[in-house]
């Protein structure tokens, strides 16, 4: 395997990037490679300062090197606001660029993009080659910042139901006994899952944002808003013993009798559970794009805020299960209608996506706000 060659900025004096031509120079007093946008009797270059800083440019004529200026800074005057703008780089075009007479009586706008900028150290190249005095004018292709692209997703998700030990077990003991305010302590327990399934785990997410790539479209951040609507039902069977007292809200019966749980007796429960729940949510996102000779792929991560809505439901029989026959204590109603949880809070999401074409691909995402949600989308650029 060949060894690989590393170079500098200070042993090469030019590079070529496909169509794209970077020369050598030295800026604050570093020596960095800029592009070149104009090549002649006067060069233009272009720096870009991604991601979010401002573009650079600098002229350079025989053995002057500057950099070319447009300020703008915010004035007030009796009381009024207003922008205030300075084309500096007009004069550095007057004091370097006076030696062509047809290019100095002329009239140049004074908008400060590489269009306009590219135009006008064309136009004195052309004008110094005319009369003799020049070389020809070259004007380089110039790297185009990628546009941001809106997209859509749509597809299914299934929840990250919760253990049956733990929420529709455990959570329906407290320490207190009814009518005391006193707390006795911790209390233990010895639950275990005897066979339950989930049958049903099935909801849809839609989610619409703004994807802006960076640095040479190896990474993007962006923004999306995402609406997941998912659903589940259990069949619950658990069991096991506890020493702790029961709480009179969870343990009333649809007769609004109160059950009464031997302590340290082998109890089993046996119910239906089912939970609807809606998520809005608002995030922000970074990506790594991974490119290959046949796709492409990227590993992302966001941060949001959502709003939640859950439709809670649970009914399960509780009974006795000693030696003896077992027997039917009666029937838990923890909330016998939908038992409606709202809420606004963080969350987050990782995904890993797959683009076969510019426009269509799939993504995997894994959802943690309120449920953790697992998402396969089919997505879509515009």
């Amino acid at each position: 395997m060949a060894k690989a060659i590393r170079y500098s900025a200070a042993t090469v004096k030019q590079l070529r990037v496909g169509s794209l031509i970077y020369d050598r120079s030295e800026v604050d007093d570093k020596m960095i490679f800029i592009q070149k946008v104009v090549g002649g009797s006067a060069t233009l270059y272009t720096l870009e300062h991604k991601p979010l800083g401002k573009t650079r440019y600098f002229l350079k004529t025989g053995n002057a090197f500057e950099e070319l200026v447009y300020t703008k800074e915010e004035v007030v005057n009796n009381g009024q606001r207003y922008q205030q703008t300075d084309p500096k780089f007009l004069k550095t075009f007057a004091r370097l660029l006076s030696d062509c007479n047809e290019f100095t009586n002329s009239k140049w706008e004074a908008a400060f993009t590489t269009k306009t900028l590219a135009k006008m150290v064309d136009a004195y190249n052309r004008c110094k080659q005319q009369d003799g005095s020049g070389i020809q004018s070259v004007v380089y292709p110039v790297s185009a910042k990628i546009p941001a692209k809106f997209f859509i997703r749509l597809g299914i998700n299934s929840a990250l139901v919760p253990s049956p030990v733990v929420r529709e077990t455990k959570e329906l003991y407290t320490r207190h006994i009814i009518g005391d305010s006193r707390v006795f302590g911790t209390p233990t327990y010895a639950f275990e899952d005897q066979g339950s399934r989930t049958s049903t785990n099935l909801g849809w997410t839609a989610t619409a944002g703004l994807e802006q790539k960076i640095l040479g479209g190896r990474y993007a951040w962006g923004g999306q808003l995402s609406y997941s609507s998912s659903y589940y039902k259990r069949q619950l069977l658990t069991g096991g013993t506890t020493d702790a007292y029961t709480d009179q809200y969870n343990y009333m019966t649809p007769q609004n009798y109160e059950l009464s749980i031997p302590s340290q007796q082998p109890v089993r429960f046996d119910g239906i559970v089912k939970e609807q729940t809606s998520i809005a949510e608002l995030s922000i996102f970074a990506r790594k794009y991974l490119f290959t000779n046949q796709s492409i792929w990227y590993l992302g991560i966001g941060l949001g805020y959502g709003l939640v809505q859950s439709d809670y439901t649970s009914s399960i029989k509780l009974s006795t299960t000693d030696k003896t026959a077992p027997v039917y204590l009666g029937e838990i109603v923890r909330y016998a209608q939908p038992h409606t949880i709202q809420r606004g809070q963080l969350g987050g999401f990782g995904e890993i996506g797959w683009q076969k074409s510019p426009k269509f691909g799939v993504v995997a995402q894994f959802n943690w706000l309120y449920t953790g949600l697992l998402n396969l989308q089919v997505n879509h650029y515009f």
